[in-house]
């Protein structure tokens, strides 16, 4: 499968890795908000394509987060592994989530 972020890696890049989970991340999360977006039927007042990007946006960085947490535990434990890459995905789409003046 082709990929974007192929042409840049060179050798066996951690940081590459993290790059190209990330725009898959980013990926899946637009195309998610999208998928939302079109089934919504009420005018909530928000831009669209503002959310679609917002969450496009935070999912990929939450992905990249969630890579680099993984690469550093390497083959130890697989649970704990996946674990460690949930709980950081899920607190980096909560803090990136959050509007201001929510706590």
């Amino acid at each position: 499968m082709y990929h974007p972020i192929e042409q840049y890696e060179q050798g066996n890049c951690s940081t590459c890795s993290i790059i190209k989970d990330a725009s898959l991340g980013a990926m899946v999360g637009a195309t998610a908000a999208a998928a939302v977006q079109l089934k919504n039927d009420k005018k909530t007042g928000e831009n669209p394509l503002g959310v679609i990007l917002k969450t496009g946006v935070a999912s990929g960085l939450a992905t990249a987060a969630a890579s680099a947490v993984g690469s550093t535990m390497g083959q130890k434990n697989t649970l704990a592994t996946l674990a460690a890459m949930f709980a950081t995905g899920t607190a980096m789409m909560y803090l990136l989530g959050s509007e201001k003046g929510d706590v």
